[in-house]
């Protein structure tokens, strides 16, 4: 049967004492994968800017149904019970679980459903362009099933306006390979791995040179 993952009272997951989860232990209960996935899978995410970055807080190991605690090791080989761990408030995880990949929200229901799907059912993820509205200088270059909401999923908590400037459909698995290319133009101000002070026409034309 599939979870209804909205509805947080069924989430098999750590809490802190102020009712925010462990990201890692929901993605792990609602997708049926093991620890080790959610937790890349958290970490990728994070780095595409896809989700929200959530505050660490130190929690207790693992002892619950969902898997067998392993004990795992700080570099210097000590445990790491009290490591710390992401967690999230009901809202912030939300917004996580609508971006792991297979999470279907059908219209009308108050149930979000995770289904395997098939490449050739899957639309592929365009490659984009963007920038701080009504400036130049620094583009963003990134992979997004939809543009649009990957534009205001940006903005949200921030006091700047984003446009898109180009999109390439179909073309987001040549991410990597421009984000190569571009690689002496990165910007290293921040933690931010997609964008570069690059002029646009040269972007636009490294990538139309991989189309």
């Amino acid at each position: 049967m599939t979870p209804n993952v909205l509805d947080h009272t069924s989430w098999d997951a750590r809490k802190t004492d102020d009712g925010r989860v462990s990201v890692v232990d929901v993605i792990a209960h609602v997708t049926g994968k093991n620890f080790d996935y959610a937790a890349s899978l958290y970490r990728r995410l994070l780095a595409e800017e896809r989700v929200p970055e959530c505050a660490r807080l130190p929690l207790p190991p693992r002892v619950d149904s969902l898997a067998p605690a392993r004990p795992r090791r700080t570099k210097r080989g000590g445990a790491r019970g009290d490591a710390l761990t992401p967690v999230a408030t009901l809202s912030e995880m939300l917004e996580i679980l609508r971006q792991l990949p297979g999470a279907t929200c059908m219209p009308g229901a108050v149930e979000m459903q995770f289904k395997r799907r098939s490449r050739a059912q899957t639309e592929p993820d365009a490659l984009y362009i963007m920038r701080y509205a009504g400036q130049g200088g620094l583009l963003k270059i990134g992979r997004a099933h939809n543009t649009e909401k990957r534009r205001r999923q940006l903005e949200q908590g921030h006091a700047f306006r984003m446009e898109i400037v180009a999109v390439f459909p179909g073309a987001g698995h040549l991410e990597r390979l421009i984000h190569k290319k571009l690689e002496g133009f990165r910007n290293t101000e921040g933690p931010g791995t997609e964008w570069f002070e690059v002029d646009l026409s040269v972007a636009l034309a490294t990538i139309q040179g991989e189309l």
